[in-house]
């Protein structure tokens, strides 16, 4: 009997550095914010395509494919609350009741708000007396139990270590590359307000260069138009003067709105030498605007 009550105690012991160990995991859950009903994500979970196939497979009392099925969608999504449930309770069927207490402790730590709570908790409570009462039962299988318990728990505590020196490792080389990201984009920065100012001044030099060619062009244009011009003109006057002989006149009949600096224009292609016409027709214009249509004017070669 002492034999039994000393086992008894050391399996409790080891119970007790274990399950605190099984909610590692339950650490790096999610958790679900209360404005988000629990129950509305646990039957969105039950859409998964292997919780389906797990569940038909429960139903059809086929436990060991539902467990592996379980086993499966935990390992590919471990942030999958109902699948721990769900497993818990066909551990729990097949007094498979670490495992229960193990999984059903996993779904309310990812599930602290769930509305199942308190059912959980007293499934976890029959679970450990009926537990006890197996152990009590069989004494002589404690010992394989505890080894097995010692194993479990020094596997979880050896994943629990390597999780937390992973992330402390990402953590620091993550930073290290974040701080490296951060001065190299600074300094980008800093170049490429430089370039723009630089881009800026450009357009701002262009603009005003193509103004000044645009306004040099126009002025080019209209000497060039002048010049020929004057040239034309003195063409005219040079020939006139080498085939008119001096003192010759040629007669010109005044048009309705004519003037003498339209006639002067049409003439010798000067406004300004109308002078000229009105000299040699004194004897014909009372003034400068005494003309009459059809008069006959001598303009002077």
């Amino acid at each position: 009997m002492n034999e039994t009550i000393e086992t008894v105690s050391a399996i409790r012991a080891a119970c007790g550095r274990l399950l605190p160990q099984l909610l590692v995991l339950g650490l790096f859950a999610v958790p679900i914010g209360c404005t988000q009903s629990v129950a509305r994500v646990d039957e969105r979970e039950l859409d998964h395509p292997l919780m389906a196939k797990a569940s038909t497979k429960a139903r059809e009392g086929n436990v060991e494919a539902a467990v592996e099925l379980y086993q499966k969608v935990i390992e590919l999504q471990p942030t999958l609350a109902r699948a721990h449930l769900n497993i818990a309770a066909l551990y729990e069927d097949s007094k498979e009741l670490v495992d229960a207490i193990y999984h059903y402790r996993r779904y309310l730590a990812m599930r602290p708000d769930t509305e199942k709570a308190q059912m959980i908790r007293d499934r976890i409570r029959i679970a450990r007396m009926a537990y006890a009462a197996t152990v009590y039962r069989h004494p002589p299988e404690l010992k394989e139990e505890i080894v097995r318990l010692e194993k479990k728990n020094a596997e979880l505590e050896k994943g629990s270590r390597e999780l937390r020196q992973a992330l402390s490792t990402a953590n620091e080389t993550d930073n290290d590359e974040i701080n490296r990201l951060r001065t190299r984009n600074a300094r980008l920065a800093k170049e490429l307000t430089t370039a723009e100012q630089k881009v800026d001044a450009g357009r701002k030099n262009l603009f005003a260069t193509r103004k000044q060619l645009a306004d040099a062009h126009t002025l080019h244009a209209r000497l060039e138009s002048e010049h020929r011009k004057t040239t034309t003109q003195l063409a005219a006057l040079q020939k006139n003067r080498r085939t008119v002989a001096p003192g010759s006149s040629k007669t010109y009949r005044v048009r309705v709105g004519d003037t003498l600096s339209k006639i002067s224009q049409r003439m010798y292609g000067d406004s300004s030498l109308w002078l000229r016409i009105y000299n040699a027709n004194r004897d014909k214009l009372g003034d400068k605007d005494d003309l009459r249509v059809g008069q006959q004017l001598a303009i002077p070669l």
